[in-house]
């Protein structure tokens, strides 16, 4: 595109010839620097067409979004990018680094693309340039810039909608002469409608520039010729699947996003209406809150994820090609999503792609997927290839694109200014660069070559380019299929599981992706081959560098066609094509893998490429076609010879060639019809008007002449059958009836891709597979395009048909020949390489491979002649691609792929400036609402330039030496060592010694494999030990007695733990990956006891203790200085175990501890008691972790470290002033411990003084620096103690409530404390405090230093911190219910020599948890993971975050480390509890017909009115209005529509105000009906508002309404019609028009009221026309509440049916009539009713419309699957069941089961859910149950624990437990025996699930139980808990004893568990042929995706009862009906519904 736009303008040409010295260029807001994009492809073109070199000085570049930022950085690495252009006019200006740096305004030329937001279309609230606006701002810092500096250039680009004449005059107020004009980017190469305006500005005055500049911008239009594809990745691209993974994951994690989309649904049903469009959604198959289902071709994931509106959209729009007679599956459009139906959604044309915006939703249609960002920016036209691109979401990439300036409508612009305008440029005489600028870099420092070392440890050997070591053809061939693409979901290397193969066509897809089209699939077996593993044989087998001999001893003038088939200038054209392919060397380029693998060789002459299709592998030669349109060039896009491989030959490269001569030649074939006449295509998408009822022959018979056969590459007469179901556009295949192992003939619809339907045509071809873009079908002929197969009849017709050509054998001299390439070498070492390490070794990477190889014409523009270049790796694509016929046999070194190993010794491991810069310091600025970190500025400035100075760690450095091509590859692996040894923290790299280090290459895959789950270990196989000395009454178990030995063999551990750090470095161009990692050896003792519930952890901890010797080793000199040193064990537990802990010492330990002390602290009280000597003294303290959830004691320790006081809520600002106390109190310490009391008191009073003295000048300091940017200025710690001064200065004035709140926090010295369950935070402060400590009375002196007995003996100061000792062991209980100050404090301030934490479930989901967990040991795992969003990175950190992305190998080494950790540090042992018998109970419930009635009520009621949860409910701004209290009233207190169901199954009526469920269901038809009596009277009020509205606006406006598209007619007009135009159901329009009619009498009756009024007509004034605007909107929104109000009523009439019907049923029965085939009584056991709206009809009919996704009655529009159809007698009857009782059926047996139980064993009953616990305890307290409840306070809940423990009579032998109560973990019940499940629990996680069910079942299932542990759970059949316990039940007794958390495998051999065996559950309702609607929330099964129904389902249901439904051959309604199908084996599609459902079933599968 630049080299046509270059030649185009000879005057650039000049200039850069002329121009001695480079274009100083600033951009400002280019966002994606699409204007240097522009000039840098400019120097390109120059370069190669003219020899000219166009110098390019980049001096600035400013933007303020920092992943724009980061993106400019990597990609274009300006000398300076600002950060904000507001400061542009300042002299300095803050750079994205945080630094303050000059502005440069030494420029030639300005392009500017200010901020558009004010002046969108899409902003309802534009802002003029004047306003305060964003856009404004922006402008207004752009003209400061330039008003200073004047650039003798400025362009600038803006949306359409800015005020350009008020821009325009801005710039001529400054001198310029400026004007603009709108340009349209689709007539400027690219395929792509988009408008903008650019302005043209210059000083060159008087000239009239500006006139000749419009002028040649659009002289330089050239129209896109190119279709949007090209444009495009390929699907399958990684870039792309990585693309659609992510736009995937919202509805992977949450499932498809609801929304009310009522305001545009009328808008859709209008468009089916009036366009004849029909209701069906033959795109999607979307179900409102429920499945999509798109085709198999397209991004199901990304479908699942779109909103209703937009799925209809899609519908809708697939609906409006077909009525124009095109699929549009098979053309490229691009549907613009976010618009509403009634907009242009779709392209102008195919081809052609709209305006991309960012919060556009691009749908390329034969895609079946959008365009992802890539794409977008693509069609700005920025090189893809050539860009960085690391972090940013797909969100990102459209808003870099949608903002983007199209390269080459900027290039445009700039060319015309630069031609115009050189004179001026030749005058200026400035400097290359901006001298002396601190930032400045030489432009052409990534090209400059650098100096390697190591070049003489390689050693040469010759490179090998021909056929390697190859593996015999038909192995190759096996492997091809073996690995080809076989599903769509594979891309390009993965392999699908569960294959399938359709038997009538050979299409493939996998198990997940098949079923639209439908096809007639078989299992297929095929063992597999990894793709990568192909591509490496098939490399093997094929060489690099290839000719075709022979080519020109070719005797053309033989081979000539006749004239009239084949004209003389496309015949001489296409010989000279020939020929020149015949000279060419045809290079290896690459392989690409699809349904078959291509291997691609190019030439500047054509292309070769091998396809390995497995009827007939073949070599095709095709040559390049002219750019000219014509005859040439369509010939040429085919291939003009073909060698099919011989399959029984030696090698890949045998056959014979064949040449396809050009031939132009129409011909007659006959065409008739027979068979069945079928629907057509159209007739099946449901299109009406012309298309209702339209057939065409399901059979085609086709004859053509002999001699016409002679031409073709197959025979095409024969019987022709259509394959419907098969797919291809149009549903047209047809498949030629032939003998087994004939080659397959087919006929079918082949559109072009971008042409209109008159211009598709039906052809004749070998397959009829999916095209990519740029292949060719390479059909056998075409038929004309304008014949269709609706016009076959049954006789035969003439129908022309086209042959293009005809393949021709050529003589056996025209052959492949291999090319020698003598002289080609290589070099690479052959032992590991020896590498220098010092502090400059990283100044030389070193050369790892060198190649030469001959080229025989080489491209001098790629290769420097003579010297040594290096390449630029981001842009270099063309010199890859140039060199990969011999790259890709380069490989990785041999020596160089294991681990290499070397030493930095102990002088050099300091942090290296030139490769690991030190960031700067943070300074912590008062915003006013919070503190925010800030750089410091001169730091900043400092490390920006040594970042942008960095070495590469990779280098590519090429040559020419004649005609000898050199390339060097090197590493610089100094670099990556001291990049790795930079990420240790300081502590860690300050230790004294050498550091090992290792590096190695690896292969870079893209293809990412899943990591395998955590592992925790065991120590079933560890050595006993001896039992403690103290243990005597109560000695360990022998599997404790294990974990003791392992405790005490940590503790005693000499070997270090090796903690690395990685980095890496790609290479992707090759394939490579370089890593190297430092490894920093630190000896931790300690470990985390994940033993699970019942095992023991206190007392193993315990026994530690005791076994530990004594007097404890003395601490470590490192952990011991600044510390106090004890021998005590800290022992940190939460409130509620305060007295748990002390009581298992007593039990345990009770003779050790007598002469020994054991100390308590519950609260900070206890705290102020204590001493330093009581710590000395003590052996154990235990303390409650409450104490560092309160302010003062933070408050006391900043106070006696002597430091700035900490802030109140944790976060990094915390993290920081913490550690930095910790460091104070060291010194202080060692102060009290070498020179006593007196000076620390000196230092507390200093510190206070200090904090005085800044509160003082804090007002005047706030005066002298107001805002943000003066106090950074101060410097950080001024600018802290200002910003603290101050805010404490504000809090002084906030009021009497806020200085006695703070008094009254100042008052807790002595007598605060903390409540056991106490576990709240501190008091939140006020808004806008900013995390800074308020001012409070401050305590004199706590610790007592003033006092002389602490002054004569330190360790009597008081109240110490805990961080003041240095501890002998500590032992945190229940860690992962530490807060975040919790862990601070834990893993950073408590200095221990034994570190222990204990928890059940540790957290081990993935690196970041376990990363997590070795922090509480003090080991460095690795880096942490950054996060984007983190609010409390800087402005330069989130710009820096996207600086780099990881590969998953990286994260899979983390992966490594992680479970090496665990390995060494995390044990999870089992209690060996075989001994206690455990037995579980599957408490089967059929609820009675009423209470099934009430359930199904709700389940269903749910659905109708379209609600799953309530945050689907959202009411209005003026708050809550009726219909949404009414939704929110179906819900109660439930949380979700899963909760709501799940109560319901437990209790009929959780408000208890219903008798019996019959009474219940009474009350519900009268509560539903009175909601449906409330949504109509709602209804019939806003009615007649609307009817009010629409008179005032006819009285002020007569001309409103005449109209026919006002909303409120449209409305009126839809609602008066029936049937599928009306809405949707008979008796719910009767009503509407029952209310419509009363309000249009009431109408009447007012105009005839008012008839004197008078008309508003007239002139009006501005005030009456705006208020007349407002109330024609106001009229608007009320129609879209009509709207709403009107489905809502729908929804609840179709519901109250469905209930009614139901209890009729269940009770009398009722006469029913089929509506379909009219036959009347129809016997019950025939009964079928849809539950969707309650209609009945016999079984036959039902089933068969259920598959037609439609109801046989009139008028009723709902959509109808199999599981909407019920049959009668599995509703039950009322008098075949017991009533259930006030308490309903289930509490009934529960309550049941507790009474039948032996009185002396006690029960635990749990429940999830308060408001279900309270009826289970009614019900209990109803038959004199006595039961207990865990509420209240702490002492209630002690004292309920307490009366359960104790077994005294009239005490309660059943307690009530929450599951989702923490209070209720770690309580001993084991005097209870049986555990009772309400309902299965509701948990979001499997692992969740798990847990609190091992953990509720732990409470009695543990050491002491002494009777067998019963477990009952209550299920109610064929509800929602026969699902949740599918989905989550597993065998929990083998989790408990053999294995830990479902995501966790067992270290010893055992087996996996697998889900618990289940009796067979019975259901009394239909589960087989009934999908649950509900499933539990981000369950598995909800997140999967839902399949259709299968239609073997729907048929076998309708076969059982075809012969006797009564009426089935009168019914005239009825379609023919087909034999049922028979599930495909293996297809998981059931022959039968069963009547019985069964979880045994389910778990066998699972």
């Amino acid at each position: 595109m630049f080299d046509h736009l270059v030649n185009q303008a000879p005057g650039l040409v000049q200039l850069a010839k002329a121009l001695d010295r480079p274009l100083r260029v600033a951009t400002m807001c280019s966002g994606t620097e699409s204007p240097v994009l522009a000039l840098q492809m400019m120097q390109r073109a120059l370069d190669v067409n003219h020899g000219v070199r166009l110098g390019l000085d980049h001096v600035f570049s400013c933007e303020i979004e920092p992943f724009k930022q980061a993106y400019i950085e990597r990609n274009f690495a300006p000398p300076i990018l600002f950060r904000d252009i507001r400061e542009l006019g300042q002299p300095e200006a803050t750079t994205a680094y945080g630094a303050k740096v000059p502005v440069p305004g030494d420029c030639d030329m300005l392009v500017a693309g200010a901020s558009c937001v004010d002046y969108s279309n899409l902003n309802n609230e534009k802002k003029d340039l004047e306003a305060a606006g964003e856009s404004g701002q922006t402008f207004r810092g752009m003209m400061k810039w330039v008003e200073k500096f004047q650039p003798p250039i400025v362009i600038l680009e803006n949306v359409c909608g800015a005020p350009w004449d008020k821009v325009k005059k801005a710039f001529e107020d400054k001198g310029y002469e400026a004007d603009y004009q709108r340009v349209d980017t689709k007539f400027h190469y690219i395929p792509h409608t988009r408008t903008r305006v650019y302005l043209f500005a210059t000083l060159a005055k008087g000239k009239r520039l500006t006139s000749k500049w419009l002028g040649m911008v659009k002289a330089l239009e050239r129209p896109s010729s190119s279709t949007l594809e090209a444009f495009l990745l390929p699907s399958d691209d990684p870039r792309v699947h990585n693309a659609r993974r992510a736009l995937a994951a919202p509805a992977a994690e949450c499932g498809r996003t609801r929304t009310d989309w009522s305001r545009c649904e009328s808008r859709h049903q209008r468009a089916r209406l009036e366009e004849e469009l029909g209701q069906k959604r033959p795109l999607t198959g979307w179900e409102e809150g429920g499945r999509c289902n798109l085709p198999d071709y397209a991004w199901k994931d990304w479908g699942k994820a779109q909103t209703d509106r937009v799925l209809d959209l899609m519908d809708i729009d697939h609906l409006r090609q077909a009525a124009l007679g095109q699929d549009s599956a098979y053309k490229t459009l691009v549907w613009n999503l976010s618009q509403n139906v009634d907009r242009t959604t779709g392209s102008v044309r195919p081809g052609i792609c709209p305006c991309l915006t960012p919060c556009m939703v691009p749908y390329v249609t034969n895609r079946g997927g959008p365009v992802v960002g890539l794409e977008a920016l693509s069609l700005q036209g920025i090189p893809v290839d050539d860009l960085l691109l690391t972090k940013e979401t797909q969100d990102q990439m459209a808003d870099l694109a949608g903002n983007a300036m199209t390269t080459t409508v900027v290039g445009t612009c700039m060319v015309a200014a630069l031609v115009l305008t050189q004179d001026h440029l030749l005058r200026c005489k400035r400097a290359s660069r901006s001298a002396g600028h601190p930032s400045a870099r030489d432009p052409l420092e990534r090209s400059k070559p650098v100096e390697l070392s190591c070049h003489d440890q390689l050693k040469e050997v010759p490179l090998v380019l021909t056929r390697g070591q190859a593996t015999p053809l038909p192995e190759v061939l096996q492997g091809a299929q073996r690995s080809a693409r076989k599903c769509i979901c594979e891309a390009r290397d993965g392999l699908a599981q569960s294959l399938l193969q359709c038997t009538d066509c050979g299409h493939s897809a996998c198990s997940g992706c098949a079923g639209r089209p439908e096809h007639s699939y078989a299992p297929l077996t095929l063992d597999r081959l990894l793709p990568r593993d192909f591509e490496a044989i098939l490399k093997a087998a094929l060489p690099m560098l290839v000719r075709v001999d022979g080519l020109a001893a070719v005797d053309w003038a033989a081979l000539r066609p006749p004239a009239p088939d084949c004209g003389q200038d496309l015949w001489n054209g296409w010989v000279e094509a020939v020929r020149r392919l015949g000279q060419a060397e045809f290079r290896f380029q690459r392989l690409y893998r699809a349904e078959v693998w291509t291997a691609t060789y190019m030439s500047p002459e054509g292309r070769l490429e091998l396809t390995l299709h497995d009827h007939a592998p073949e070599w095709s030669l095709t040559a390049r076609p002219p750019d000219a349109p014509g005859p040439l060039r369509s010939q040429l896009l085919r291939p003009v010879a073909r060698l099919r491989v011989d399959k029984a030959g030696q090698s890949i490269i045998e056959g014979a060639w064949e040449l396809f001569l050009p031939l132009t030649k129409a011909v007659e074939v006959t065409v008739q019809g027979h068979g069945d006449q079928v629907d057509t295509w159209e007739a099946r998408l449901g299109l009406q008007g012309k298309w209702a009822g339209t057939k065409r022959w399901n059979r085609l018979k086709v004859t053509a002449p002999p001699e016409t056969e002679a031409l073709l590459d197959g025979a095409i007469t024969g019987d022709y059958r259509l394959h419907e179901r098969c797919g291809t556009a149009m549903g047209s295949l047809h498949k030629k009836q032939t003998a087994a192992g004939e080659r397959p003939m087919y006929l079918f619809l082949d559109p072009t891709r971008s042409g209109l339907p008159d211009q598709d045509y039906f052809v004749f071809a070998h397959s009829h597979r999916r095209l990519v873009f740029g292949e060719q079908r390479g059909e056998v002929a075409r038929l004309d395009p304008s014949w269709r197969v609706g016009n076959c009849t049954d006789k035969p017709c003439a129908v022309t048909c086209h042959v293009s050509g005809r393949w021709h054998a050529v003589p056996e001299h025209v052959r492949f020949h291999m090319v020698a390439t003598d002289g080609a070498h290589v070099a690479t070492p052959p032992a590991a390489l020896r590498i220098d390490l010092t502090a400059d070794a990283c100044a030389k990477p070193a050369a790892i491979v060198r190649c030469q190889v001959p080229l025989a014409n080489p491209d001098e523009r790629l290769w420097p002649q003579g010297r040594w270049e290096r390449l630029d790796l981001l842009r270099s694509k063309a010199h890859f691609d140039d060199m990969a016929w011999f790259t890709q046999r380069l490989g990785i070194p041999a020596a160089l792929r294991d681990w290499v190993r070397g030493t930095i010794r102990a002088a050099h491991t300091g942090r290296c400036g030139r490769c690991a810069p030190s960031p700067p310091d943070l300074v912590w600025v008062n915003t006013g609402r919070k503190l925010e970190p800030r750089e410091d500025v001169k730091q900043a400035g400092a490390y920006e330039q040594a970042l942008k100075h960095r070495p590469q760690p990779f280098v590519v450095q090429l040559r020419l030496d004649g005609r000898l091509a050199q390339v060097h590859i090197a590493l610089n692996v100094p670099s990556l060592a001291h990049s790795a040894l930079a990420c240790f923290p300081a502590r860690l790299r300050s230790a004294e010694g050498d550091v090992h280090f290792s590096w190695r290459l690896s292969e870079h895959l893209e293809h990412t494999e899943p990591l395998a789950p955590l592992r925790l270990t065991s120590n079933r196989h560890d050595p006993s030990t001896q039992q403690p000395p103290h243990f005597k009454k109560y000695p360990l178990r022998p599997e404790q007695l294990r974990s003791l030995s392992w405790m005490l063999g940590q503790e005693a551990a000499a070997a270090p733990f090796v903690q690395e750090e990685v980095i890496e470095a790609v290479l992707p161009q090759f394939g490579w990956r370089a890593e190297a990692r430092v490894e920093l050896p630190s000896l931790v003792r300690g470990g985390i006891v994940a033993d699970q519930v019942g095992y023991g952890k206190t007392a193993i901890t315990l026994g530690l203790i005791d076994s530990a010797p004594r007097p404890a080793p003395p601490v470590p000199a490192g952990v011991a200085k600044g510390h106090v040193p004890v021998g005590a064990t800290l022992i940190l537990c939460p409130g509620h175990l305060m007295r748990q802990w002390p009581n298992e010492v007593a039990k345990f330990m009770g003779k050790a501890m007598e002469g020994r002390k054991m100390v308590t602290l519950k609260t900070i009280a206890d705290l102020n008691r204590l001493t330093i000597k009581d710590v000395q003294d003590a052996d154990i303290v235990v303390a409650a972790i409450q104490i560092f959830r309160q302010d003062l004691y933070y408050k006391r320790l900043s106070a006696l470290a002597g430091g700035d006081e900490l802030p109140h809520k944790h976060g990094r600002h915390f993290d920081i002033i913490y550690g930095q106390t910790c460091e104070a109190l060291e010194r202080q310490v060692e102060a009290l411990q070498t020179q006593g009391a007196k000076p620390v008191w000196e230092a507390v009073t200093a510190a206070r003084r200090n904090r005085a003295e800044t509160m003082a000048a804090a007002v005047e300091l706030d005066a002298a620096c107001g805002n943000t940017a003066k106090r950074l200025a101060v410097g950080k710690k001024a600018t802290y103690k200002a910003d603290e001064a101050y805010q404490a200065t504000r809090a002084e004035t906030k009021g009497n409530k806020r200085k006695a709140k703070a008094k009254g926090q100042a008052g807790e010295s002595d007598s605060s404390d903390v409540d056991d369950e106490d576990d709240a935070p501190a008091t939140k402060k006020a808004k806008g405090s900013a995390g800074v400590p308020s001012k409070a009375k401050e305590e004199e002196d706590p610790w007592g230093l003033r006092e002389g007995k602490v002054r004569d003996n330190w360790g009597c100061l008081r109240c110490p911190p805990l961080e003041l000792f240095a501890w002998a062991r500590v032992v945190v209980d229940e860690f992962t219910y530490l807060q975040e100050r919790d862990r601070e404090v834990v893993c950073s301030g408590l200095q221990a020599t034994f570190r222990w934490c204990l928890s059940g479930t540790p957290p081990t989901s993935n690196f970041e948890d376990v990363r997590g967990m070795a922090r509480f040991l003090g080991l460095h795992l690795g880096v942490a993971e950054e996060k984007e969003k983190d609010k409390e990175r800087t402005a330069a950190e989130r710009f820096r975050f996207f600086h780099e992305v990881r590969t998953h190998a990286w994260h899979a080494r983390r992966h490594v480390v992680a479970q090496q950790f665990m390995d060494r540090y995390v044990r999870q042992n089992i209690a060996e509890i075989d001994e206690i018998k455990a037995e579980e109970h599957l408490q089967q419930v059929t609820l009675t017909p009423a209470e099934r009635a009430i359930y199904l009520e709700l389940e269903h009621h749910l659905q109708a009115i379209d609600m799953k949860s309530k945050k689907t409910i959202k009411g209005r701004k003026g708050g809550e209005g009726d219909r949404e209290s009414r939704l929110r009233s179906v819900l109660g207190a439930s949380g979700s529509a899963e909760e709501a169901l799940l109560k319901r199954c437990s209790h009929y009526d959780l408000d208890g105000n219903s008798v019996s469920a019959e009474a219940a269901c009474q009350a519900i038809v009268a509560c539903r009906q009175k909601q449906l009596d409330l949504c109509a009277a709602e209804l019939r009020t806003e009615v007649d508002s609307a009817f009010k509205m629409y008179e005032d606006l006819a009285q002020q406006d007569p001309s409103y309404g005449q109209s026919e598209d006002e909303p409120f007619k449209r409305w009126q007009q839809a609602l008066k019609l029936t049937g599928k135009e009306g809405c949707g159901d008979a008796e719910a329009n009767a009503q509407l028009n029952a209310i419509l009619a009363a309000a249009i009498e009431g109408a009447k009756k007012r105009k005839k009221a008012g008839a004197g009024a008078k008309s508003g007509a007239g002139k009006q004034t501005k005030a009456a026309e705006e208020a007349l605007n407002a109330l024609k909107w106001e009229l608007r929104e009320l129609v879209h509440q009509l709207r709403r109000l009107q489905k809502e009523m729908v929804g609840r009439i179709r519901s109250l049916r469905y209930f009614k019907a139901v209890r009729d049923l269940q009770g009398k029965g009722l006469d029913v009539a089929c509506p379909a085939c009219g036959a009347e009584r129809v016997p019950v056991e025939k009964q079928v009713i849809f539950s969707c709206c309650g209609h009945l009809g016999c079984s036959v009919c039902m089933f068969e419309f259920a598959e037609k996704n439609e109801c046989p009655v009139e008028g009723c529009t709902v959509p109808i699957r199999a599981s909407n159809a019920i049959r009668v007698v599995d509703l039950g009857a009322d008098q075949a069941h017991e009533a259930g009782g006030k308490y309903g059926t289930k509490l009934k047996k529960v309550v049941s089961l507790i009474k039948s139980l032996p009185a002396t064993d006690r029960v635990l009953v749990f429940v999830q859910f308060p408001d279900l616990m309270q009826q289970v305890a009614d019900a209990m307290d109803s038959v004199g149950l006595k039961a207990l409840q865990l509420k209240g306070s702490v002492h209630t809940k002690t004292a309920a624990l307490d009366e359960m423990q104790s077994e005294a009579e009239g005490n309660a032998r059943v307690l009530l437990l929450n599951t989702g109560d923490e209070s209720a973990s770690g309580a001993n019940l084991t005097n209870c025996n049986h555990a009772i499940f309400v309902h299965p629990l509701l948990m979001p996680t499997q692992q969740g699930y798990t847990a609190c069910e091992t953990q509720a079942i732990g409470r009695i299932r543990r050491y002491g139980q002494e009777k067998t542990v019963h477990v009952w759970r209550f299920i109610a059949n064929a509800t929602i808990d026969v699902d949740i316990l599918r989905q989550r039940s597993r065998a929990w007794d083998h989790d408990m004893k053999t294995q830990g958390p479902p995501a966790l495998a067992a270290d010893d051999g055992a087996p996996p568990a697998s889900p618990v065996s289940l009796p067979e559950m019975t259901c009394d309702f239909p589960t087989a042929t009934r999908k649950r609607e509900v499933p539990a929330p981000n369950s598995p099964v909800s997140k999967k995706a839902k399949t259709e129904d299968p239609p073997a389902v729907i048929a076998a249901g309708r076969k059982a009862d075809q012969t006797q439904c009564p009426k089935a051959v009168e019914s005239p309604r009825r379609s023919p009906r087909k034999a049922p199908a028979k599930a495909a084996p293996g297809s998981g599609k059931k022959a039968n519904p069963a009547k019985k459902g069964s979880l045994m079933g389910f778990f066998k599968k699972s």
